[in-house]
């Protein structure tokens, strides 16, 4: 253990669950949080090896949506205590308050999802997935998690982190805890952010009692969360159907009744115009088609827009920037596999975010911008190829 006295500045912070207590404070020029016991536990030593257990846990994990775990420490005031980054955040709870749209919410649970898949592959389970211990930066809405979770124990939980937490922990029996129970947790955020029941069949899955019976990992729930047919696409294309068969149906029952038809005459074979006065011309009703057989060959295509100024192109080239700009800042460090495998599922959930904003695009501009996207992420995984060896 590292004995450091070093730290100014104490602000104790007024979230204090469980056993714990956080203080925000000074180590030298830079702010972190310490992590310590609450008094009453701070001279037992179940708890204080609980304590060092966590750090164990969550210094093995460098993603960027998981609080730093820096060191584990002795303070004068607090005791033993694990040392952690700083971040401005505010909890998943609050941020459900917000009230924020699909898409947002949406990214919040394909972050979620990427770092649990993360963990799994190092053999971690958090165990403590809740709307406290996910956290939401101020800037940029990333997620953070912290507070792994190494006592079974409930004792010191309130009803709403309860309810997170799986029916296999809760049991007293010694049955081992697997990423199963972090997809648990996962399906209660999905729930909590408010996807039921448009998610119904997705949650279920999730909470299943049986764990067996659950996703067996992140990556196998994202399959069914991001397919494009998944059920909130299902219920709104069904909901829109039944919508226009609902006001056709209306419009034509409209016609029909009103005798619109009847006041219609058609012009003669001739040309001469025979409409009456009081008549309403066939072409306001139905518009005639103009459209002409065209060489496309031999007409000057305009010039195409600069790719700059082209709204679809800097869109996409914005979202990739932003995936890859965490991995690109660490590309002389080198990137582990699990980096690189997290940085792969972010891709392909940002891939699939683009494609279902923009379902209504041509099939020329459809394949713009498959194009777009391929030719811009190989660019930037090119950035990476140092690193990456």
């Amino acid at each position: 253990m590292q004995a450091d006295t070093n730290y100014t500045d104490f602000e104790e912070l007024p979230v204090q669950q469980g056993f714990f207590i956080y203080v925000k404070c000074h180590k030298g020029e830079k702010e972190i949080v310490l992590k310590a016991l609450k008094d009453k536990f701070r001279d037992k030593k179940i708890y204080r090896q609980a304590l060092k257990k966590e750090y164990e846990k969550g210094k093995q994990c460098d993603h960027q949506n998981i609080i730093k775990y820096l060191g584990f420490v002795e303070t004068e005031q607090y005791g033993d205590c694990i040392e952690l980054e700083y971040v401005e955040c505010r909890t998943l709870k609050d941020y459900i308050s917000e009230h924020h749209t699909d898409e947002e919410r949406i990214s919040i649970v394909e972050q979620l999802a990427s770092v649990l898949q993360y963990i799994s592959g190092r053999g971690i389970v958090h165990g403590g997935i809740n709307c406290y211990n996910v956290l939401i930066t101020k800037k940029g809405d990333r997620v953070k998690i912290v507070n792994f979770r190494v006592i079974r124990s409930l004792e010191q939980d309130d009803f709403e982190a309860v309810k997170y937490i799986s029916p296999e922990q809760k049991d007293d029996s010694t049955v081992s805890i697997d990423q199963r129970a972090d997809i648990y947790s996962l399906g209660i955020v999905l729930k909590e952010l408010g996807f039921f029941p448009e998610y119904e069949d997705i949650i279920k899955k999730c909470t299943a009692l049986g764990r067996n019976e659950r996703y067996f990992d992140a990556s196998e729930f994202l399959a069914d969360f991001d397919r494009d047919d998944s059920a909130i696409h299902i219920d709104k294309k069904w909901i829109i159907g039944t919508a226009v068969v609902v006001v056709v149906g209306a419009i034509i029952y409209f016609i029909v009744s009103s005798g619109v038809f009847s006041k219609i005459t058609l012009p003669s074979v001739g040309g001469e115009d025979t409409t009456a006065v009081d008549t309403v011309a066939s072409s306001e009703i139905v518009p005639q088609d103009t459209t002409q057989s065209v060489d496309t060959t031999s007409v000057q295509q305009p010039d195409a827009t600069p790719a700059d100024s082209d709204p679809l192109t800097a869109e996409i080239k914005a979202g990739l920037d932003s995936v890859f700009a965490p991995y690109v800042a660490k590309k002389d460090e080198g990137l582990s596999k699990w980096e690189l495998n997290g940085m792969k599922m972010q891709i392909k959930a940002y891939y699939r975010k683009l494609k279902r904003n923009h379902k209504g695009l041509s099939q020329e501009d459809q394949n713009k911008l498959d194009d777009v996207f391929s030719s811009y992420a190989k660019e930037k995984r090119d950035e990476l190829a140092p690193g990456e060896e």
